[in-house]
């Protein structure tokens, strides 16, 4: 009796999973329910002829229900896949025999079906513990949101609270000028006053001895006959000698950037609890053949902007290298290739020839600045949006910086005569140059060594890696970031310095599996990683604060 719904079910007609008839055979290697001349087929074909067929069984047909149904060839819609090929692991046909999978080992369905099920439940397992994370991840990037939403209505008013502080104590110095401007106004008129009764006097006296002198003669006579002849008594025996007062006026107070700073303060990043600590490579990003000469990292779409060398134009890649655009260019034959975002994330600024720096914004391209009789041989955007455009005369006789706004106007020059003395030098080769603005506003500038002057121009030091356990020292790349670090490839020893605020040397790092290539330039992505475009073509993404 436990038998007889087995015989009941095995009375029910089968379908040959090829043609219409009643199926009487099964194949085990993939599966196919056939019929008795579709048998004879499956055995003459090229990709089924050693195949395991047997009789058509309750227990070949449970089999058959747990593995998957004969699949439609998905190069060739109009064939079935009886077989897999394990180099791609995808079921084929016979045309795909013939065609790309030529000379690929074959596998029977059944059994690819089996090590890919084992492997994706690896794999599932594998995700649905890793699930979690990346939903509490996304929990926390959410609240964050919110919180920095909040903090930025408590953002503005504090610093509506603190201008209206600094304008009330501003206010208050204005009358206390106005005031003392006033008082100072009123001495001055008190001795002009004095000094005007002085003046009367002597002329009251003049007027009179002129008048009684030129008198009628009898008049006269007795005038002169009675009046003392010294002047003394009349006047002074020399003409009196006043001192004009000053007439009082404003001295206007200079209101440089670092003092604005200290008085109206700046938006900044809370970056308590964050340091250093070793780099840890994430990922490798394959971006040209060349060494990557420049290297920008565009925050609004999380791409890198590269120039390789050996090719003519800049790339836009992705985090897996596919080129998402190219903009054709001129820089080839120029040393210095220089591109950057503005801090932003919109604006893509690139050098395109000799004198013309191109702006990208949305894929649209526009002239940003034309310098017609200078060179532009470094740019890096600032703080504000804006740009800095290192360049230098005709003759390379004097390097100079400007501050451009973002609609390319020009704010401030900066020139000194130290800014760019290695680049002018006669003596040696010339050599790339590398810029960067640090949080506080210092230009940092890499080219032998490495150089700092603040916002105005003013030299602050130098580092040449001197005392270093090194071989000699090749600046290149250079970047800060949010500690205010400033963070300088060394090409030639294959590592990165670590440098303070204030130029004080903090660390090398070694960056480890490269051998014969080097790092080159470097920028600094969403996650606060250093991406580094080394000479082997790809951009090394390193995690090294915490």
């Amino acid at each position: 009796m436990a038998e007889a719904p087995e015989e009941v079910h095995m009375q029910s007609a089968v379908v040959c999973d090829t043609c219409e008839n009643t199926a009487q055979h099964f194949c085990n290697t993939c599966h196919d329910k056939l019929c008795t001349r579709c048998k004879g087929i499956h055995a003459k074909s090229k990709s089924s002829f050693d195949h395991d067929v047997t009789r058509l069984t309750f227990d070949s047909l449970s089999l058959s229900a747990e593995l998957p149904s004969p699949q439609v060839c998905r190069s060739h819609p109009g064939s079935r896949a009886n077989v897999c090929c394990r180099k791609c692991e995808i079921p084929v046909c016979e045309k795909c025999l013939i065609g790309e999978h030529n000379g690929h080992q074959l596998v029977g369905t059944q059994e690819l079906f089996l090590e890919k099920k084992e492997k994706l439940e690896q794999k599932f397992s594998f995700l649905e513990s890793e699930l979690p994370k990346y939903q509490t991840k996304l929990k926390e990037i959410k609240e964050s949101e919110e919180k920095r939403n909040e903090r930025q209505e408590l953002l503005e008013s504090e610093i509506i609270a603190h201008i209206e502080d600094v304008k009330s104590k501003l206010e208050s110095e204005k009358n206390l000028l106005l005031k003392r401007a006033k008082c100072k106004t009123e001495i001055e008129k008190m001795a002009l006053k004095v000094q005007e009764s002085q003046v009367l006097g002597y002329l009251q006296n003049i007027q009179s001895f002129v008048t009684d002198f030129k008198d009628d003669a009898t008049r006269r006579n007795t005038f002169i006959l009675y009046t003392n002849t010294a002047i003394g008594p009349t006047v002074p025996e020399r003409f009196p000698h006043f001192q004009l007062p000053c007439i009082p006026q404003f001295s206007k107070g200079t209101l440089d950037e670092n003092l604005k700073d200290k008085l109206l303060g700046r938006i900044c990043l809370n970056t308590e609890g964050i340091q250093i600590q070793d780099f840890m490579e994430l990922e490798s990003i394959p971006a040209g053949i060349g060494a990557i000469e420049s290297l920008a990292y565009q925050l609004n779409d999380d791409t890198f902007w590269v120039f390789s060398q050996g090719e003519a134009s800049y790339k836009k890649c992705n985090r897996n290298g596919t080129v998402i655009c190219n903009v054709d260019t001129e820089a080839a034959r120029l040393i210095n290739k220089p591109i950057c975002v503005s801090s932003d994330g919109h604006n893509v600024f690139m050098r395109t020839d000799t004198r013309k720096i191109l702006q990208l914004n949305q894929d649209r391209e526009t002239e940003f600045v034309n310098v017609q009789s200078d060179l532009p041989i470094c740019i890096c955007s600032n703080k504000d949006d804006g740009l800095l455009l290192g360049m230098v005369d005709m003759a390379v006789t004097e390097g100079k910086i400007l501050r451009l706004d973002k609609q390319g106007e020009c704010t401030q020059v900066v020139k000194d005569s130290l800014l760019f003395q290695y680049l002018m030098s006669t003596q040696e080769p010339r050599q790339p140059i590398y810029i960067a603005e640090n949080i506080n506003g210092d230009i940092c500038i890499s080219n032998k060594e490495v150089d700092v002057f603040n916002r105005n121009g003013d030299f602050r030091f130098s580092y040449n890696a001197r005392g270093r356990e090194i071989s000699s020292f090749l600046p290149r790349g250079i970047c800060t970031d949010i500690l205010g670090h400033i963070l300088v490839a060394d090409k030639n020893n294959c590592c990165i310095h670590i440098l303070d605020i204030d130029g004080q040397f903090l660390g090398l790092s070694v960056i480890q599996g490269l051998e014969d290539e080097s790092p080159v330039t470097l920028t600094i992505d969403v996650n606060y990683c250093l991406c580094v475009g080394c000479s082997d073509g790809k951009i090394r993404v390193f995690k090294y604060i915490e």
